[in-house]
């Protein structure tokens, strides 16, 4: 609906207070608002109300029960209440359906390091490192360190630069 829209644009701009009125408001005409039951579950869950919050995420997960971000924010939900294996298992489909969901990384490594599985977080936190380096080495206008040639040169030509990375743009000749 209209309303949970500008919910979004509302939270975009950083006026939750707002757009949890929106979600609110768009609930009262449609009830089964998946975008506004999930925006105000969430939304609740960071609020420290994470009861509320499953109530919301519920009639979510009622209308589209596979969305990758609805099992992920029930996850943390699960978490919340204390309930570290059911967030594991939520969790553990949703890397398996999207390996590159690194937020999805990050709540099951706090998952397995809740449950005492130290290795399996240990090797989600190696995920996310691997993740977390080729993002950044897509991410356009990254400079990457310039390389100094050590070696003596004749003059007082300056030192050699490593050469331009792909995709950017270098010194025209």
């Amino acid at each position: 609906s209209l309303q949970a829209l500008y919910g979004r644009a509302l939270l975009g701009a950083g006026d939750r207070e707002k757009a949890m009125r929106a979600f609110r408001a768009a609930l009262e005409q449609q009830p089964d608002n998946f975008e506004a039951n999930l925006q105000l579950g969430t939304l609740l869950r960071l609020d420290s109300k994470p009861d509320l919050a499953m109530m919301y995420l519920k009639r979510a997960q009622a209308v589209r029960p596979a969305d990758l971000a609805l099992q992920h924010a029930l996850a943390a939900t699960h978490l919340s209440l204390g309930d570290a294996e059911k967030a594991r298992e939520l969790l553990e489909a949703v890397v398996k359906e999207a390996p590159a969901f690194v937020d999805g990384h990050v709540l099951l490594a706090t998952t397995y390091y809740r449950l005492k599985r130290k290795d399996d977080g240990d090797r989600e936190r190696m995920v996310i490192q691997r993740l977390t380096e080729e993002n950044q080495a897509r991410q356009p206008g990254v400079i990457q360190a310039q390389e100094v040639d050590p070696s003596p040169s004749s003059g007082d030509a300056p030192p050699r630069e490593a050469e331009t990375p792909p995709g950017s743009a270098g010194p025209k000749e």
